[in-house]
């Protein structure tokens, strides 16, 4: 009998500590900032996703985003903005910094539709060109 009330504290304890690990390393963040590789000014509204996932988040005002992951080295993100080429970067655990490159792609033959971006040629509806100007 003494011998079972001195190792259930000790079991007790050893479960403790092994889950409160495993929540910690459960609920790690990605964070980081994403500007103009040309001008180094932030880029707000950047798409954060995790490659080959729908999870993911956009940037700021500032340019930074804050994207929860469960196993940062394996995670791979991809970060799009529409006029910048795409860029994909691993995921090593520290603050991540993403330069995006303009593209040389004319923004007048893409479309931008409700789900993604598709070329003003593969649309067979019509389309609507708004301006900020107004008459």
């Amino acid at each position: 009998m003494q011998l079972t009330n001195k190792i259930f504290p000790l079991v007790a304890t050893v479960l403790t500590v092994s889950s409160v690990s495993q929540l910690q390393a459960q609920q790690r963040n990605v964070q980081g900032k994403v500007t103009d590789a040309t001008t180094g000014k932030a880029l707000a509204g950047v798409n954060v996703v995790f490659t080959g996932q729908t999870r993911g988040t956009t940037t700021n005002l500032n340019g930074e985003f804050t994207l929860p992951v469960q196993q940062v080295t394996d995670a791979t993100i991809e970060f799009s903005y529409i006029g910048y080429e795409s860029q994909r970067v691993k995921a090593d655990g520290s603050n991540l910094t993403v330069a995006l490159q303009v593209t040389s792609q004319n923004l007048d033959e893409v479309v931008v539709v409700a789900y993604g971006t598709s070329k003003r040629a593969n649309i067979t509806g019509s389309v609507s060109t708004i301006n900020a100007k107004s008459n």
